[in-house]
């Protein structure tokens, strides 16, 4: 979740440890997949025991490409068709779905999303140095991300709302939920 504590802007908290699980300590059963279809890697689909960092690494340009687009990467009727297409179904450049995309984001996003984890950054560490060398990487700073959260504050996302219609909803559905919060946030900050 983006938060802001304190006085301190674009706070990242993590809120849900249930996938954690020591570099030593193996899956409770190998053949189980386990995380969010709409973020998981191929190999988290395929070969369920052989995630790894890199895996981690294809969640994290999910996430990056949804805060972009306000869409998941991929969207199906059924988790099988969701699952085929990480798989094998290359995402749609987030330039072709809103405007004015950084092509230097664009690229760090789309090398997070490879289909092949060789071909995917392998490190955070390596995903912060992509995302440094972007042209544009002085876009948003603290003093712009300050007026943000002091325009807008945590009830522009619609946070506590959606959190209590997620519980029963399906994926889909979740999607569709989140997607209208982002929308909405979208308009705000485009009249503010």
């Amino acid at each position: 979740m983006l938060n802001r504590r304190g006085a301190q802007s674009d706070v990242v908290k993590v809120l849900d440890f249930g996938l954690v699980k020591a570099p030593t300590q193996s899956s409770r059963k190998p053949e189980a997949m386990a995380g969010t279809p709409l973020y998981m890697a191929p190999e988290s689909i395929q070969s369920p025991e052989s995630v790894d960092a890199c895996s981690d690494i294809y969640a994290v340009g999910a996430v990056g490409y949804f805060l972009l687009t306000g869409r998941p990467v991929f969207e199906a009727e059924t988790l099988a068709v969701l699952c085929q297409m990480h798989i094998a179904q290359p995402p749609i450049p987030p330039s072709q779905i809103v405007q004015n995309v950084a092509d230097g984001l664009e690229q760090v996003l789309l090398a997070c999303l490879e289909k092949s984890r060789s071909d995917r950054p392998q490190t955070a560490r390596e995903v912060i140095r992509m995302l440094a060398a972007c042209s544009d990487v002085d876009a948003w700073n603290t003093d712009i991300a300050e007026r943000w959260w002091s325009r807008h504050g945590r009830e522009s996302l619609g946070l506590s709302s959606m959190s209590e219609s997620m519980g029963s909803q399906s994926a889909s559905q979740t999607s569709k939920s989140i997607r209208s919060n982002i929308d909405s946030l979208g308009a705000t900050m485009d009249h503010s």
